[in-house]
């Protein structure tokens, strides 16, 4: 981040996501507020204001960079994730379908879960099994999801038992410093962005609290 002369290098937002996974929200939000500076209408602001649960500036933010990038499907999956967050579920399934409808033939699976998961959130349970279904096949073609995208997946379709075995699995891994395909997911989820009841059940709470590191 010091070395780089721009915020559009891939450092600047894996820092702060990882100062956001470890508990250091301000520190996470400043270093996004640098960003801005630097590179006026950087999306790094609206994801750290999002991961730190300020869901309504989030909102605002991710208004503002749709605007600028309207194709970016990732920015309408995430404006779902605020408004879902900040109460306003029913404004979820309009951003999820343009996602999806920007994906087009790119529907790469580490969206897959968010997309299921925020169609779940927002009450339109046959379209997050339809995209569990999609995530399932993918999975036995050879294109896993991971721990992470396990989990929004099963927390998607209702079913928390395999959604907390995941979580459990991705615990495992992190103590022995494995890669997981979805270990964004699991960001988003420890942050609990889409300020979820289930992810404050004692038992999520503690998987959520062992998928870290050293």
């Amino acid at each position: 981040v010091e070395l780089a002369p721009t915020t559009s290098v891939i450092s600047w937002h894996f820092y702060g996501h990882l100062l956001n996974a470890t508990g250091r929200h301000d520190d996470a939000i400043a270093l996004a507020e640098r960003a801005r500076e630097l590179e006026p209408g950087s999306s790094l602001y609206a994801f750290e204001l999002g991961y730190a649960g300020q869901h309504d500036a989030a909102a605002a933010e991710f208004e503002e960079v749709i605007h600028a990038a309207p194709g970016e499907y990732l920015y309408w999956h995430w404006l779902a994730f605020m408004e879902i967050g900040r109460g306003n579920a029913s404004a979820a399934p309009r951003l999820i379908e343009t996602a999806e409808q920007l994906a087009a033939g790119t529907r790469l699976i580490g969206f897959l879960g968010p997309w299921a998961y925020a169609y779940s959130r927002a009450g339109r349970h046959v379209d997050a099994a339809r995209i569990f279904e999609e995530i399932r096949q993918a999975a036995n073609a050879g294109t896993p999801p991971g721990a992470g995208g396990w989990t929004m997946a099963y927390l998607a379709i209702g079913d928390q038992t395999h959604a907390l075995e995941s979580l459990e699995l991705a615990a495992q891994k992190a103590a022995n410093h494995e890669l997981d395909e979805g270990f964004l997911i699991l960001l988003a989820l420890k942050s609990n962005v889409t300020n979820d009841p289930v992810l404050k059940q004692p038992e999520f709470v503690s998987a959520l609290a062992r998928v870290r590191g050293n």
